[in-house]
């Protein structure tokens, strides 16, 4: 019986919730008082791919005052190839899959200058306002600069 809890207890930490166009609310309300790092990403996205691993580390570094919420944007058919991908980077983090009817109305909820391209990162001050955007990948330093004054 002891093995089985294991498996199952695996199986739930391995799940993927969906996100529609209440994304900001649904993945960045429940952290005020935190920094959010809101990332978009998707497994068939090399920068994305690359990107990741440097916000990790950098929630992780400053886990006490900021939270990373991932969101992946590979199709619901693929979310086994976006859990083999987080699962190496640990399950300290809330991680989403896209499930939204219409793309224009979900990146407006998140950025009406938002034009989709990935990855893109948004952060979101300890209030909950979204204080900066960007589309295209991140290196751990530039990342560094927008986090630490929020958190100071």
């Amino acid at each position: 019986m002891a093995n089985l809890f294991v498996v199952l207890a695996g199986l739930a930490a391995l799940s993927l919730p969906t996100v529609d166009e209440s994304i900001v609310e649904q993945a960045v309300a429940p952290h005020k008082g935190k920094v959010v790092i809101l990332n978009f990403w998707a497994t068939w996205c090399g920068p994305c791919r690359e990107e990741f691993p440097d916000l990790v580390r950098l929630y992780r570094e400053h886990k006490s005052s900021t939270v990373l919420v991932s969101v992946s944007l590979d199709d619901p058919e693929d979310a086994d190839k976006a859990i083999a991908f987080l699962k190496p980077l640990g399950n300290d983090f809330p991680r989403y899959l896209r499930n939204f009817k219409d793309f224009t109305k979900f990146a407006n909820a998140v950025d009406p200058q938002w034009m989709g391209g990935i990855p893109a990162t948004f952060v979101f001050d300890k209030s909950g306002k979204r204080v900066y955007g960007h589309e295209g990948q991140l290196t751990y330093a530039e990342l560094k600069q927008v986090i630490i004054p929020l958190i100071q």
